[in-house]
C-alpha cells in the first residue's frame, strides 16, 4: 500500500519552508523555518546571535511554495 506522506508529493503545496532571517542589529543571518498553510504571519523572536528582538514578517508567496521574509527592529 502506498503510504501518504504530506507535502512530498510534487503536485502538492510544502507545508514548510527554509527561511533565512538576517538579523537588523547585529546583520548575522541564521537558519529557520515557517509553516506556509498559515498565510501570512507576524511574531517577534530574538536573534540567534545577539539575542536582540526581532519583528518578523511573512508573506506567503507562490502560490503557497515560497516565502518572502522581512526583519526589522522591534522599537521601528
Amino acid at each position: 500500500d502506498p503510504v501518504f506522506e504530506p507535502g512530498k508529493d510534487p503536485r502538492q503545496r510544502p507545508l514548510d519552508s527554509a527561511i533565512e532571517i538576517e538579523c537588523p542589529h547585529c546583520w548575522q543571518s541564521y537558519a529557520s523555518s515557517v509553516d506556509l498553510t498559515l498565510g501570512a504571519q507576524a511574531y517577534i523572536e530574538d536573534c540567534q546571535h545577539c539575542c536582540h528582538p526581532i519583528a518578523i514578517s511573512i508573506e506567503v508567496i507562490d502560490d503557497g511554495r515560497a516565502a518572502r521574509v522581512h526583519a526589522s527592529p522591534l522599537d521601528a
